[in-house]
């Protein structure tokens, strides 16, 4: 899929409870079929900033939740 503009999901800056919402255009690939553009509205809320081990080392991220 590609998203236009750009799909973001969180600010370089934000805070929990920050919503973003955008829309745009998604091109979804259909098989035999191709290329089909669909319009799109999605809001992405920060819920917790959690700090997680996982083989590659230990990361600082954010949790949220994304209705598209």
């Amino acid at each position: 899929m590609t998203f236009r503009p750009p799909f973001p999901m969180a600010k370089a800056t934000a805070n929990i409870g920050d919503k973003l919402v955008s829309s745009g255009i998604v091109d979804v690939l259909v098989p035999g079929v191709g290329l089909v553009p669909l319009s799109y509205t999605s809001t992405a809320t920060i819920v917790a900033e959690e700090r997680i081990t996982v083989p590659a080392g230990t990361f600082d991220t954010i949790r949220f939740t994304l209705t598209l």
